[in-house]
């Protein structure tokens, strides 16, 4: 059995007042420039720290088999 591509993607956000995590946007491609872009974009937008959540998808019965 071939091993598929994980799927990566990235999830973007702010911290709320309270301290909570905001998601603002979430880019879902394994191109690592698409999430800069948007990164970027969004530090511009709201002026302010955005954290990167890296997320990757992997299908479990091929990864504990």
């Amino acid at each position: 059995m071939k091993k598929v591509d994980r799927i990566m993607g990235y999830k973007l956000g702010r911290y709320d007042t309270n301290g909570d995590l905001e998601l603002l946007d979430i880019v879902n491609s394994n191109d690592k420039d698409k999430a800069k872009l948007a990164y970027e974009q969004l530090k511009e937008k709201y002026k302010c720290a955005i954290w990167v959540e890296k997320t990757e998808f992997i299908d479990p019965e091929e990864e504990f088999n």
